[in-house]
């Protein structure tokens, strides 16, 4: 279909299409696997605050752990999702679309020639033995020989002449 530009179409998928789709197949899971492991950097975060603190009861360290669970994983996220799209979309201006190559001439290359010519030889020579196998089948006519009067072959003996 024309509008959904698939590969194997003769028109090309549309630039931004392709660009949006790549980012959707790897922004997004980057997006992902980032804000997991800001997530875990948060919580590693505040553990290290309340240990560093030595077990007193720091002020703000609840408020400092709250505002790093959802900070820390949404800036990593954000981060990681907005270095895909840019090298993303500096790959898509630095590649050129791909051409279709053009359709060679459609034609018998020289082994095909080869191939052929040994076929018609082979016919030929079957044609031949199958040809001399009639001839040797057909029975040859019978022709008697007979002799033609002395006469008629040998000119008149002078001697016996008369």
């Amino acid at each position: 279909m024309l509008w959904l530009g698939e590969p194997d179409s003769e028109y090309p998928r549309p630039r931004m299409r392709s660009y949006l789709l790549k980012l959707m197949k790897y922004g997004v899971p980057t997006g992902v696997v980032l804000a997991g492991v800001g997530y875990l950097f948060a919580h590693l975060a505040a553990i290290w605050y309340t240990s560093e603190s030595g077990g007193r009861a720091t002020v703000g360290a609840e408020e400092m752990s709250a505002t790093l669970e959802w900070r820390l994983p949404l800036t990593m996220a954000a981060w990681g999702f907005g270095l895909v799209a840019l090298f993303e979309g500096v790959l898509s201006l630095w590649r050129t679309p791909v051409a279709s190559p053009a359709p060679a001439a459609v034609g018998p290359d020289e082994t095909e020639q080869l191939l052929l010519k040994l076929l018609e030889e082979a016919e030929a020579a079957e044609d031949e033995r199958r040809r001399r196998i009639e001839l040797a089948q057909t029975p040859m006519p019978l022709k008697l020989a007979v002799p033609a009067p002395i006469a008629e072959t040998h000119p008149p003996c002078p001697v016996c002449a008369d």
